[in-house]
């Protein structure tokens, strides 16, 4: 079970609401709270700057997508602290996402919808993370291998029948070590698990994550002999990281990169059908796209 605490030893970081920890960082209970909607010249910003990576991709015969993961606060706002209030009007991912579909041809897609259609199921985010589990993060896999098969018909997406599941307890995750109670607050967890899967690493080893240690790998690349696509790169945060073991099963090559730039040169390099770009939605009240991560080069 987890300790109870009285308050937050981070007050400025983490947000109790046991059994549940909220995070603060990266502006997002102004997000949450909808006090900080885009301007226009934002919204035409973000626009202008996705649509010229699109028509850069499709100059090379490249398929663009952009994915938005939800945060944890958005699909549990009913375990949000009744003090925390929101404004009446949209969120910053209602209005990206509003104006991409009726001002451009950007490809967007919201799994708001797609992850909390389960969540009366299972839970979908870790109690002292800020991350989806690995159950969130297959319904957001789910919704992209939906849209990825309007492109590709011949994808197959993983069915739930498909997978097994483990139930283990482990320390904390990000905000337990926020907290510097990593080893007080143990959070049980879901792992689950793809019995016949072909991905591997790209030096031939089984794919494994832990699930609440994010890898800090700025590139990685996986395999999988008998992917429906040939090569795939996938521009992600860290929710990207639980995408891996169920989206990389459809590429013979995904290269996955954690930017919030373009990568260009790598991505001509790889010379993918496909570019995947995803990005957790706090994201959009602290990346100014062309002022983001200096886009890699390939080593």
């Amino acid at each position: 079970k987890l300790c109870v605490l009285g308050v937050s030893p981070v007050p400025t970081a983490v947000l109790p609401a046991m059994p549940w920890l909220f995070c603060k960082g990266e502006r997002i209970l102004d997000d949450y709270r909808r006090v900080a909607p885009f301007t226009e010249a934002q919204l035409k910003k973000w626009c202008a700057v996705l649509e010229g990576r699109q028509k850069w991709l499709t100059r090379r015969g490249i398929r663009y997508l952009v994915v938005i993961a939800p945060n944890k606060e958005t699909i549990y706002a009913d375990q949000m602290p009744r003090w925390v209030t929101r404004m009446p009007g949209p969120s910053r991912l209602d209005q990206i996402v509003g104006y991409l579909r009726g001002m451009s041809d950007v490809t967007v897609l919201d799994l708001r919808g797609a992850v909390a259609a389960h969540k009366g199921e299972d839970r979908l985010y870790y109690y002292t993370d800020t991350h989806w589990t690995d159950i969130g993060a297959f319904w957001g896999y789910h919704a992209i291998a939906q849209q990825l098969r309007q492109w590709y018909p011949q994808l197959k997406p993983l069915l739930w029948e498909d997978l097994t599941r483990r139930e283990v307890i482990v320390p904390g995750g990000d905000m337990a070590r926020m907290c510097g109670l990593k080893h007080d607050l143990f959070e049980p967890q879901e792992q689950m698990q793809h019995p016949s899967s072909q991905l591997r690493a790209d030096e031939g080893s089984p794919v494994v994550w832990d699930r609440m240690d994010v890898h800090d790998r700025r590139v990685i690349r996986t395999r999988a002999a008998q992917g429906e696509l040939g090569s795939g790169v996938i521009i992600r945060d860290s929710f990207g990281e639980g995408l891996v073991p169920y989206l990389g099963e459809h590429f013979q090559q995904a290269t996955w990169v954690w930017d919030y730039g373009f990568p260009y040169e790598l991505i001509q390099a790889e010379r993918p059908v496909v570019v995947i770009q995803q990005l957790v939605e706090r994201k959009l009240m602290v990346i100014v796209p062309e002022k983001s991560v200096k886009s890699l080069t390939l080593h």
